[in-house]
């Protein structure tokens, strides 16, 4: 049993982080003058994948704008991952209108011991509910993806997501803490995921 856990915390360090790659995160977050630093953890169902851990940071720059960026590694065929991007919010969450936030990322990724650029767009769609006293913000996103590496031929260049998920504060434990629960699925050759997350705002 002892050896059991030592192999299961081996294979804990070195799973991907790249559940990150496509993940909407923190990205529909406010965050004003604080800096964000979060850890995602991630279940792939996509064939030949596994599990990954993530670790990112966000910060606004400019009113509206805001930039992210972190690295991935992990069991499956997708093993590393480092990734970047900038968030414009485009319109405010306000009555019946939802939150409008466009997205733009850049990748480098490794996969089944390839190298692959990636350059992607991700409208995000955001609404601030509360329920049970806690609040929500409720999102939708669906990142699109050019991937540029030696083993795609044409037909394959591009990627296709939908991710659909949740942000909320966790006061209870610490009024700068924020929890994440997302849900990616894949629309073209991209992939399923189930993520979980937690990030401090410093």
């Amino acid at each position: 049993m002892k050896m059991l856990k030592i192999f299961l915390f081996i294979q804990l360090l070195t799973v991907k982080l790249i559940f990150a790659q496509s993940t909407t995160g923190y990205s529909n977050t406010t965050i004003g003058e604080k800096f964000l630093v979060g850890a995602d953890f991630g279940l792939d169902f996509s064939p030949s994948s596994g599990f990954g851990l993530g670790l990112r940071a966000q910060k606004e720059v400019a009113p509206k704008t805001s930039i992210d960026g972190g690295l991935a590694m992990g069991s499956g065929e997708r093993e590393r991952n480092i990734f970047a991007g900038l968030t414009f919010n485009a319109f405010p969450d306000y009555a019946n209108q939802p939150a409008v936030f466009l997205k733009a990322f850049v990748e480098f990724a490794e996969m089944d011991n390839d190298n692959f650029n990636l350059i992607g767009f991700s409208p995000i769609f955001s609404k601030g509910l509360s329920i049970v006293n806690r609040e929500y913000h409720l999102f939708a996103a669906l990142p699109v993806r050019y991937i540029m590496g030696s083993q795609h031929g044409k037909s394959s260049r591009v990627s296709m997501g939908l991710n659909v998920g949740t942000t909320t504060p966790l006061t209870e434990w610490n009024p700068d803490l924020l929890g994440l629960v997302e849900m990616n699925f894949n629309l073209r050759r991209s992939y399923n995921a189930l993520v979980f997350g937690v990030a401090k705002l410093f």
